[in-house]
């Protein structure tokens, strides 16, 4: 709507952007707060999951060759593409990559008021797999 666009268009003008519009917030995101989230969801898998340095492509490809480097957490919970599947059925479906092999979540696309999701549905799919 417009008043959407003017209240964007006013972040940018008043130099409120990096803290109001969510890209410029997760661009700004320190590497160490990175790392301290991806470190909570790969402890939700219970041992089986872990660090990954990754890098993170800025505006989902609109800037070709751009990226920013990041933290991730790791997977190696049953096969790659049934863990990618099941996070992407969740009720907030989660967007995974799967690198080497394992499943990769990287926190800098992910507001930070969802990291407790995240991780109880890491949490939950880990189980679920084991058994």
């Amino acid at each position: 709507t417009i008043a959407a666009l003017e209240a964007t268009l006013r972040s940018y003008a008043e130099g409120r952007a990096i803290e109001e519009v969510p890209l410029w917030r997760m661009v700004a995101t320190p590497e160490a707060t990175l790392k301290r989230r991806a470190t909570r969801w790969a402890r939700a898998a219970g041992g089986r999951g872990g660090l990954a340095r990754t890098e993170t492509m800025v505006g989902g490809g609109s800037l070709p060759g751009e990226g920013l480097p990041s933290w991730g957490a790791a997977f190696a919970i049953g096969s790659p593409g049934e863990v990618a599947g099941r996070l992407r059925e969740c009720e907030r479906p989660i967007i995974a990559r799967i690198s080497e092999g394992r499943v990769l979540l990287d926190p800098r696309t992910v507001d930070e008021s969802d990291d407790r999701y995240v991780a109880s549905e890491i949490e939950r799919i880990s189980q679920a797999i084991q058994r």
